[in-house]
This record gives C-alpha cells, structure tokens and sequence, in this order.
C-alpha cells in the first residue's frame, strides 16, 4: 500500500474525528455528503454511491437531419448517468470547432447551428462519458443548399448537342 495513501486516509481520520460531534450525513438522489460545520475544520466531503454508465434517451433521435440552407437545425444528445456524463462533440471524427452561428446548449447536450451552410453537412458525434464508461452517437446531417438554373447554359447546352448529332 502506497505510504502517501495511508498518510492522506489518517490525515481524513484525523480531521473528521475532530468533527464528529458536528458532522452531519445526508444523501441526494444517488450523492452521499458528510458536512462538518466547526469552525476550524469547515468542510464537506461527497462521493457517488454507485457509478451508471451513459445512456442516450433514443426516443426522439433523428439519425439523419436534412436541414435547407439558411435553417437552423438542432443535434440533441440526451444523455443520463451517474455520474451527469461529460459530453463532447466531434465533426467528422474531429473535436469540434464551433463555426459562427454554432453554440453549445444544456451543458453540451443540444448542439445548435443557426442559418445552417452547405459547408456543415458533415457526420457529428457526441461522445458522454463519466467513470463508468463512454458512449458514442452519430449524426449525418445534410445541409440542402438552393439550385440555381441557369437557362441560356441549359439552351446552349441542348443546341450544341443538337447540332453535333446532325
């Protein structure tokens, strides 16, 4: 065993044995807390009672946006876990680099892109991982850009080829 662990470990003994007649327990949700209120040793010690891998609610996941240009379309990674998973997002297998008009919303879980560009159809990833483990998802967002018919290209086109045939 390591000796600065058991130095530590009899330093929190210590500390919290100073405390004993002030120290209070209490729990929130999946969170247990010792609070010592003294005045010389003020402090609180949490810790997760148990540790729950990623989940991602799928229920309202569209794989797939298709979004016209100049729209705003909105990724949404709605991930749970014990503890609240960290969420980071990759654009074509690369850390996200926030565009103009890009922001991250609901502590990263929304990924919104305001007048969305040809140039943002992409893959992005989410990525929530927490001590318990990591999990990935994937968006292929299509950004439709307008079409512009250029009529005299289109007649050109058509007359030249007519003539050739002749």
């Amino acid at each position: 065993m390591n000796p600065s662990y058991i130095g530590s470990f009899l330093y929190l003994i210590l500390f919290v044995s100073t405390c004993i007649l002030f120290l209070t327990i209490f729990s929130l949700r999946f969170i247990q807390c010792f609070v010592c209120p003294h005045m010389l040793y003020s402090f609180t010690l949490c810790h997760y009672l148990f540790s729950v891998p990623p989940s991602i609610d799928e229920a309202n996941i569209v794989d797939n946006p298709r979004v016209i240009v100049n729209r705003t379309v909105l990724l949404e990674c709605p991930v749970a876990g014990v503890p609240p998973p960290k969420v980071e997002w990759l654009k074509n297998g690369e850390s996200l680099q926030l565009d103009p008009g890009m922001v991250l919303i609901s502590d990263g879980r929304q990924l919104e892109i305001a007048r969305a560009q040809v140039v943002h159809t992409a893959r992005f990833t989410c990525i929530a991982s927490n001590e318990a483990g990591e999990l990935q998802r994937n968006f292929d967002l299509e950004v439709y850009g307008k079409l512009k018919i250029n009529f005299n290209a289109i007649f050109f086109a058509g007359f030249t080829s007519v003539n050739s045939i002749t």
